[in-house]
């Protein structure tokens, strides 16, 4: 769902292959997102901007030994979203914080 040029979609995958490659394990993490608000269609690139609210369980990373890798705390924040159509599909052009985002 995400275009090629999302970095922050990149780095989202980038990590999930070295968890799958590492033989690591991702306990939690649960997410649910919702549209807090949604911004005037831009006219020269056609892409919406959105926030969104993401709200996520508390995760961990194990090792094969049960060594805990990585930790996180349950945690809600809101990113910018720049959502885009490609023919007849959705797509995430990009995300990150409002401010990032924004100039």
């Amino acid at each position: 769902m995400s275009h090629e040029s999302c970095e922050y979609c990149a780095n989202r995958l980038r990590q999930a292959k070295q968890i799958a490659e590492k033989d690591y394990t991702w306990e939690g993490g649960e997410t649910t997102t919702s549209v807090v608000h949604t911004y005037q269609q831009d006219s020269a690139t056609g892409i919406w901007p959105i926030d969104v609210e993401i709200r996520q369980q508390g995760a961990r990373v194990t090792t094969q030994a049960g060594d805990e890798i990585y930790g996180a705390a349950p945690a809600t924040s809101t990113l910018w979203v720049e959502v885009g159509r490609r023919d007849t599909q959705w797509l995430i052009v990009g995300a990150g914080t409002r401010e990032s985002n924004v100039g």
